[in-house]
């Protein structure tokens, strides 16, 4: 193993300094750095994400089978003094603080304090990020070689292969987002005994002692903005003992979920990968994730409660589902080529309770779970049994292909990214036939075939019974000779009947009326509801010109835009229509806020017209009412 847990080396900064460009054209650069904010919001996330795809694009080749790549995040306390240019940096964040107040920028001047506080401390936090079973970052440290890409390059790629799960692009930025100092160190052990090691911190312009104007990056290493290539120039916890790379954030702040937020990160974007054995994890000593624990940590409550807390709670029951679309054995694959793209396989798996979604996963690790700059979200199955589906490139020229189309974040793909029109004509068509085929897959295997009959008893009235095939004579036309017919009046004045509900055919929405106006709705189609009295009869109040939207972010959300014909308090429920039966869709929110007892309640007034976005506990695709019921009338 590394030695990532070795004793702090207390030599001092070893007399190197941190070293900043001149600013000769006098550029005032914040602490709003893009790259870095990109992951303020979920920087344990981000760290995650991105040092996973990193160590593995970078597994070793062995025999020519790539090596099993274990990554370690490490937590732990060192000296202070043992930072590299411990004296040199704390000099540097006061004369930072000089340009936050001359800027009089009070997040700058809070930075800045706390930085030279916790520099003035006898001992300071890290996070180590290791891995091992990689190439290391190859040298030398010059431009077309990874780790000048990593530590020194802007906007430029030096994977191993065209099929690696992303660039030195802004990702490696998230490690910045976790140092309280936004400092960062990196070695390195590239062709088995090559050692490398630089630091690299991101703060604001500034002036130096000299008075002389500094970029507001800087670098710790030797002269000449170099890196160190002599280990003992470097403190043990920087030394490596064997071929990898370790990135290791100085001034590490972590909460006390960090590192559940970190294994749920992994293993809800790593499953693939994870399952098939290509890389493990181990955070903090605590959490071990690897094929054996993989299953057991999707039903951790620590994890669960790590994902809800990031919002990532249905992502990771849908990484959970996609993981039993893996190991299923019930699943089936299908193997396409489409030219300008490269060969695809799609495993589909067909079991009651799954989302149907569809993931594109390349590499071992998730991509997205729609296509919608090739036209279709992937988001639309309504007639489908449940499923969910797992997408994958074959080979690594579609997998090159795929990168290619990925945003800086990993999660979208995107024609426009090709710099060359024909191409992205091409591979746009690609996609386009990929997304049919994919349609055409799925609706085979997942659509179920109609019932040979249905009893419809209401149409008895117009039909003999088919096993006596006995006359039934139309009490209504009475004449004996069909020559001279008999034209007999009709009486056609409308019955009365109770008020009307909200019906919905589950596209365009709408009020449905009674069965005398035809059963029309206020959507862009003829409704489907029966009309008639509701299911609460009289208790349910009159509504017109419903409109029901079905949001493309989460189904279980819909918005319901309506005119009341009364004024009322009253209980809204929402109605699952059917041909034989009508269910009550239990309500979760209501504008976004968690409903209590039997549903929500509203005050309505006559003639205004309102719109509210409900949420639902379960997903449903099918049609639908609304229903308003007086909450006196409930509740006697």
């Amino acid at each position: 193993m590394r030695s990532l847990l070795g004793n702090a080396h207390t030599g001092g900064s070893m007399g190197s300094k941190w070293q900043f460009q001149a600013d000769q054209a006098d550029e005032d650069e914040g602490l709003k750095n893009a790259g870095i904010e990109t992951f303020r919001d979920a920087p344990y996330s981000g760290i995650a994400r991105e040092c996973g795809q990193n160590s593995l694009d970078a597994a070793a080749v062995v025999d020519g089978s790539a090596s099993r790549v274990l990554l370690q995040f490490s937590s732990r306390e060192v000296a202070t003094s043992s930072v590299p240019g411990h004296d040199s940096l704390r000099q540097v964040m006061q004369q930072c603080l000089a340009a936050a107040d001359t800027r009089n920028d009070d997040k700058e001047r809070e930075f800045f304090r706390r930085a030279q506080h916790l520099l003035s401390a006898p001992s300071i936090e890290i996070l180590q990020i290791g891995d091992t079973g990689t190439m290391g970052l190859r040298g030398p440290a010059e431009r077309g070689y990874p780790f000048h890409a990593l530590v020194k390059s802007s906007g430029v790629s030096n994977k191993a292969d065209n099929s690696s799960g992303g660039s030195f692009g802004i990702g490696k930025n998230a490690a910045y987002a976790i140092s309280a100092l936004r400092t960062v160190f990196y070695s390195t052990i590239y062709n088995q005994t090559q050692f490398l090691a630089q630091g690299k911190t991101i703060l604001v312009s500034h002036s130096d002692a000299q008075g002389n104007p500094r970029k507001a990056t800087g670098y710790w290493g030797a002269e000449g903005f170099k890196p160190v290539n002599d280990p003992s120039a470097v403190p043990n916890w920087l030394a490596l003992d064997q071929q990898g790379t370790t990135v290791t954030a100085v001034g590490f702040v972590g909460s006390e979920t960090w590192r559940h937020q970190v294994a749920e990160s992994l293993v809800r974007n790593f499953f693939a990968a994870i399952r098939r054995e290509t890389i493990a994890f181990d955070v903090d000593g605590q959490i071990a994730i690897d094929a054996a624990s993989l299953g057991a940590l999707f039903e951790d409550e620590r994890i669960r409660a790590a994902a809800e807390s990031g919002g990532h709670l249905e992502d990771l029951r849908f990484s959970r589902d996609l993981y039993r679309c893996l190991q299923s054995e019930d699943a089936i694959e299908f193997v396409e080529r489409f030219e300008h793209l490269g060969t695809v396989r799609l495993r589909l798996l067909v079991q009651d309770g799954l989302p149907k979604r569809i993931a594109i996963l390349r590499n071992g690790m998730y991509i997205t779970d729609n296509l919608q700059h090739f036209g279709d979200k992937l988001a639309r199955f309504a007639l489908q049994r449940d499923f969910v589906a797992v997408l994958e490139p074959v080979d690594a020229a579609t997998s090159a292909v795929i990168r290619e189309l990925e945003n800086p974040r990993h999660d979208e793909l995107s024609h426009e990214r090709i710099e060359d029109r024909k191409r992205q004509t091409q591979v746009r068509a690609a996609f386009r036939k990929l997304v049919t085929w994919l349609r055409d897959v799925i609706k085979n295997e997942t659509t179920t075939p109609p019932e040979d009959t249905i009893v419809l008893d209401e149409m008895n009235q117009f039909f003999a019974s088919p096993s006596t095939a006995e006359s039934m004579p139309n009490s209504e036309n009475s004449d004996a000779d069909p020559e001279r017919p008999k034209l007999t009046p009709v009486d056609v004045r409308k019955k009365t009947r109770g008020p009307a509900q909200g019906g919905s055919d589950g596209g365009g929405g709408g009020t449905k009326r009674n069965r005398d106006d035809g059963g029309r709705s206020s959507g862009d189609r003829e409704g489907s509801g029966k009309g008639g009295r509701g299911k609460r009869g009289a208790g349910a109040i009159r509504i017109s010109r419903l409109r029901n939207q079905a949001s493309d972010a989460n189904r279980r959300v819909r918005k319901f835009t309506f005119t009341p014909e009364e004024d009322a308090r009253v209980v809204v429920e929402v109605l699952a229509t059917g041909m034989s039966d009508t269910v009550a869709l239990p309500v979760r929110a209501l504008d976004g806020q968690l409903v209590k007892g039997r549903g929500p309640v509203l005050s309505v007034s006559k003639d205004v017209r309102v719109s509210h976005e409900i949420e639902l506990f379960l997903e449903y695709d099918g049609p639908v009412e609304l229903t308003l019921v007086r909450v006196e009338e409930e509740a006697a």
